[in-house]
């Protein structure tokens, strides 16, 4: 709809600062950063940080991030914390709310105040906002991350028919769309990344096992 042309940068494994300022002239309007979510490369690979991209591009220009996962810590291998891109010197963030951060399907954008009020009143707008039930359910998910008040394993273990109450329904819905798989007795969630992660029921103790291959197993 705006009409602007992208120009590709950092698509080989060794990217410097250079690459990013040889690309930008007079017309440029904003430099976009994309987290590379679904691969890693391994070996000889670079590339500049956030905050080295930002002091280094004109003041003019908008330095935005797509961040995908929504992560708010740094405990997964890999992924780097929304804060920490605004922190880097990042002016916009964008991520979504129905992967780590466990809230609904929707798309955040979060940064500066007057560059977000430009955005509301585009035309696309109407298009893809979500509604009031939708806003209630990331603004409840939002104020529990804010306030810690997550649900721990060890209250839930210690709380007779919370396994049935909360796990099941999750697992249930996860179901229905495509993301478990069932092998006797064992369900199996496909397409995770192998990373560790935390595998714990309610009546267990926690553990630490691996995803492998495209797909956990949950007894």
């Amino acid at each position: 709809m705006s009409g602007a042309q992208v120009i590709e940068v950092a698509t080989t494994n060794i990217t410097t600062v250079a690459d990013y300022t040889e690309a930008i002239n007079d017309e440029t309007a904003m430099v976009l950063l994309v987290h590379n979510s679904s691969f890693k490369i391994h070996g000889f690979a670079h590339k500049p940080t956030t905050f080295a991209i930002a002091d280094t591009i004109p003041q003019r220009l908008i330095l935005a991030v797509d961040q995908g996962s929504g992560t708010t810590t740094e405990s997964i291998p890999g992924e780097r914390r929304v804060s920490s891109y605004l922190q880097g010197g990042a002016h916009l963030v964008c991520f979504s709310g129905d992967k780590v951060l466990g809230g609904q399907q929707a798309g955040l954008i979060v940064g500066r105040q007057d560059l977000i009020r430009t955005i509301a009143p585009h035309p696309l707008m109407r298009v893809v906002r979500s509604g009031k039930t939708i806003h209630s359910l990331i603004e409840d998910r939002l104020v529990r991350k804010l306030t810690g008040r997550e649900l721990a394993i060890s209250l839930a273990r210690d709380r007779t028919g919370l396994s049935r109450k909360y796990v099941l329904p999750i697992l249930n819905r996860m179901e229905s769309n495509g993301l478990v798989r069932r092998a006797g007795s064992v369900r199996i969630i496909t397409g995770q990344p192998e990373t560790p992660v935390l595998n714990g029921r309610p009546d267990r103790p926690p553990r630490l096992t691996r995803a492998e291959s495209g797909a956990l197993a949950l007894r």
